[in-house]
């Protein structure tokens, strides 16, 4: 009798334990639509912190970390929040509601996606181990439609350590342990497809360049060639739904055949820089290029780019150069559609070397010696001295003028004059004045762009709440305009947190 008595228990435990195990993975996250408006989904700065979507902007309301709160229908800290805008692109508090009360958090740096009416998002496991214990260490990809409803779980990952992209033609590709996968989103429940393998270094379009083109699809990545006696790396190009294709490689008898001056018999090791989209028919794939053994010689060292078409066929004689020891972080094209795609005005952004900051160039007529087609390594081409900077605006008025971020502060800085044949370099000492000084977290999304000056960033300084920033409200030299507002919901335990701080401090 005793034995039948702990053969009844024994399945009710694993009865109930499977009960729990499939609620806990079938959880559904439902809620009452929030009234929106879906006749104009314009996108700007895709994939940060904030979001706009026509009249809308779309933030995390705070970084809350993996351990934060996370329980649906009542999370604060974290959430998905937005705010209307009025006439001149600032928020209206009044009209601040959230979208998705559940906590959004990562480590890479991918914020919120919006796509079409649907947004993507990250955020910790709500599932829990055979002790109970929260798995919060895992990674959740989701989505849902821009009014907060029909939630979906795309996929639940080991570990944060997840980088994707959510294609514009119903795809997530991403990289987990140098191995490249491939979601198909119209499945019910996609399965992930293995791409390639012992990828050593990847560039997915950023989203904020050209949701509608072609190339926001592709990922272009390296990988040693398949013979493991070769030095030379190769590079290869993969399109959401299609196929992958080796595009070029650092091979003195492939890709490079003909070419006189390879010093290294092995030839190139190639790393991949920068994607920059050029139109919809063109690629500006940028890239580093270094002698695979022989490092002695620095003769064909330095970044390159080339322009693909949708073909990705590659000929060396069409390869650009651009320094030949210095190394460039960033290229930035500018001048009209026409002069960009020919690359005839460039930006350059060097953060290591004797002389990190931003450099000009207009593109040479004929090569010099060494096949460079720009003078970005003279030091005459600096427009501006910094020290780690990151360029995030380009501005066109009575001259260009940039704005960048330099040791966690911005600056205005004029750069250029604009005459009838191009541009004049103006003083490196001229026009230089700081229009951010607050103390932003970056150590997960930085510094977003939404509007042309509209800047939103987690500070550091209450808790990582999410605040907003008028960067042409500025007046030079005048610190009373430097003024940032709070854009979301502080939660309970920030009102407490800074309730525990006051009491200290007295």
């Amino acid at each position: 009798m005793k034995k039948k008595q702990l053969g009844i228990v024994f399945i009710l435990t694993v009865v109930l334990i499977l009960t729990f195990v499939l609620a806990s993975c079938t959880t559904s996250f439902k809620q009452k639509a929030v009234q929106t408006d879906f006749s104009n989904l314009n996108v700007t700065s895709n994939g940060g912190l904030a979001v706009g979507v026509g009249n809308y902007v779309y933030f995390i309301n705070g970084s809350a970390g993996q351990e934060g709160y996370n329980v649906w229908g009542k999370t604060v800290k974290g959430a998905i929040m937005r705010v209307e805008l009025d006439a001149d692109k600032n928020p209206i508090s009044s009209t601040l509601t959230t979208i998705i009360p559940k906590n959004v958090h990562g480590t890479k740096k991918t914020g919120l996606v919006v796509l079409g009416d649907r947004i993507f998002f990250t955020s910790p496991s709500i599932n829990t181990n055979s002790k109970g214990e929260p798995l919060s260490g895992r990674m959740v990809l989701l989505s849902s439609k821009l009014d907060g409803t029909d939630v979906k779980v795309i996929k639940e990952f080991e570990s944060y350590d997840i980088e994707y992209k959510v294609t514009n033609n119903g795809f997530v590709l991403y990289l987990e342990e140098g191995t490249l996968y491939s979601l198909n989103l119209s499945k019910r429940k996609p399965k992930a497809v293995e791409i390639d393998k012992e990828i050593t270094s990847f560039k997915f379009m950023d989203y904020s360049t050209q949701k509608d083109s072609v190339f926001a699809k592709t990922i272009i990545y390296t990988k040693a060639s398949e013979n493991k006696a070769d030095k030379f790396n190769t590079v290869w190009q993969y399109t959401a739904g299609g196929d992958k294709k080796e595009i070029f490689n650092g091979n003195p008898k492939g890709s490079y055949l003909g070419k006189e001056d390879i010093e290294d018999i092995n030839g190139y090791t190639l790393a991949l820089n920068q994607l920059i989209y050029v139109d919809k028919d063109t690629l500006r794939l940028v890239y580093n290029k270094s002698n695979a053994v022989d490092t002695s010689s620095n003769r064909s060292n330095g970044t390159y780019s080339y322009d693909f078409s949708t073909a990705y066929n590659f000929d060396y004689k069409k390869e650009v150069r651009y320094s030949m020891v210095d190394t460039i972080a960033n290229l930035r094209f500018i001048g009209k559609p026409a002069e960009i795609k020919a690359g005839k005005f460039v930006l350059a952004t060097k953060t290591s070397g004797k002389a990190p900051g931003l450099y000009y160039s207009q593109k040479r007529e004929a090569v010099d010696g060494f096949n460079r087609l720009y003078d970005l390594e003279e030091p005459g081409a600096q427009v501006v001295v910094a020290s780690s900077m990151t360029l995030l605006e380009v501005i066109e008025g009575q001259n260009i003028s940039v704005r960048y971020l330099d040791s966690n502060k911005i600056y205005n800085k004029a750069i250029l004059s604009i005459s009838s044949d191009g541009f004049t370099k103006l003083p490196l000492n001229a026009d230089l004045y700081l229009v951010f000084d607050k103390t932003a977290d970056t150590a997960w999304l930085g510094i977003d762009n939404v509007h042309e000056g509209k800047y939103y960033y987690f500070n550091s300084d209450a808790l990582k709440n999410t605040y907003w920033y008028d960067a042409k409200k500025v007046v030079e030299k005048d610190k009373r305009t430097m003024v940032a507002y709070q854009v979301g919901k502080f939660s309970q335990a920030d009102e407490i947190a800074m309730l525990k701080a006051i009491e200290g401090e007295e």
